[in-house]
């Protein structure tokens, strides 16, 4: 084989990889961006879980079942200087390893929302979240849903705030 033609011969098997190697790469990107596709469509359709619990019994936080047992109560928030804090008793929990997850609500509105453990001692908890109020988007009055979640139940409380 001359030189001539080696050079011709190598020629054509790199062009030939190549070739074949850009296929083969445009081709695993299109499987790419369709994997791609289906994981957002995975999460876009995916259950909204607001609690560790729910994420652990791989059940959504509105199908977890309300207990007869636990309560929230004296639900309070209030606004001083640029932050909002909230509190809620807990009571009825046997164990202070589980969440609370505050909630404030407009219909104008973004909801904020701030998952918290709760301090104290089982079975009387206490919960409390501080927000800085440039998350709350709009002025006024705004619904606060505090939901604590226990051994796969829920209990919650609400009360109405108003955020200037």
């Amino acid at each position: 084989m001359t030189k001539k033609a080696l050079i011709i011969f190598i020629s054509i098997v790199v062009l030939a990889g190549l070739v074949g190697g850009g296929a083969a790469l445009v081709k695993n990107r299109g499987n790419n961006k369709e994997k791609q596709s289906n994981v957002i469509d995975q999460k876009k359709n995916a259950p909204i879980q607001t609690s560790r619990q729910a994420a652990q019994n791989n059940q959504p936080a509105q199908n977890v079942p309300v207990s007869t047992t636990l309560s929230v109560s004296n639900v309070q928030a209030s606004e001083q200087g640029n932050v909002v804090s909230a509190t809620a008793s807990i009571g009825g929990s046997k164990d202070a390893s589980s969440d609370c997850v505050f909630t404030f609500s407009n219909d104008l509105a973004k909801p904020v929302v701030r998952q918290v453990t709760p301090s104290g001692t089982a079975p009387n908890l206490t919960c409390s979240a501080t927000i800085n109020n440039v998350e709350f988007s709009v002025v006024g009055s705004w619904k606060l849903t505090v939901n604590y979640y226990n051994n796969g139940e829920q209990a919650n409380g609400t009360t109405d705030v108003t955020i200037n």
